[in-house]
């Protein structure tokens, strides 16, 4: 019911959404989430590099390089192919490109394109049959947004298959 209280228990950490159906939000470490086995969508951008791979240089995106060494070179593959940043899936990991940015130069994320990349997030999920989601809250670390403002456009997007986890 639209305004009921939902508590989600994981290994660490205690979710709890009044959204009804929205988005919901926690505090905690992404890759806990990733660990016990569900799906991450990592912030991104839509520079190729010359040797093909997408720029991974800070924040989820670096820490997913770390962990997924050829996650660069496939992330890349699919912007290129797309010509412009593109909410697309890995193909050896539960990992989602969420892109904030045009480029890793700009010094805020785009609100615009964050609203986009909620969209077709959305999609994917969708066609995927992925039952949950957990992702950085978009364009608030690097991007330099403010999360009340990023909240009031992806809040209207996704749904309580989505959980934004704020550090």
């Amino acid at each position: 019911a639209v305004g009921a209280t939902r508590t989600e228990q994981s290994s660490r950490y205690s979710i709890t959404s009044t959204h009804g159906g929205r988005m919901i939000t926690c505090k905690g470490d992404l890759w806990d989430y990733y660990n016990q086995g569900y799906w991450v969508a990592i912030m991104t951008n839509g520079d190729v590099k010359a040797d093909g791979s997408l720029v991974m240089g800070r924040g989820s995106a670096l820490e997913a390089a770390i962990r997924f060494p050829t996650l660069a070179k496939e992330l890349g593959k699919v912007t290129q192919a797309t010509g412009r940043p593109v909410v697309c899936q890995a193909v050896y990991s539960q990992v989602i490109g969420f892109p904030t940015k045009y480029s890793w130069r700009d010094k805020k994320s785009n609100l615009k394109l964050i609203a986009r990349s909620a969209g077709e997030l959305v999609t994917l999920v969708d066609e995927l049959r992925i039952s949950k989601v957990y992702m950085a809250a978009p364009g608030t670390g690097m991007g330099g947004l403010k999360w009340e403002d990023v909240e009031a456009v992806i809040s209207v997007l996704l749904d309580d298959r989505f959980v934004v986890v704020l550090r």
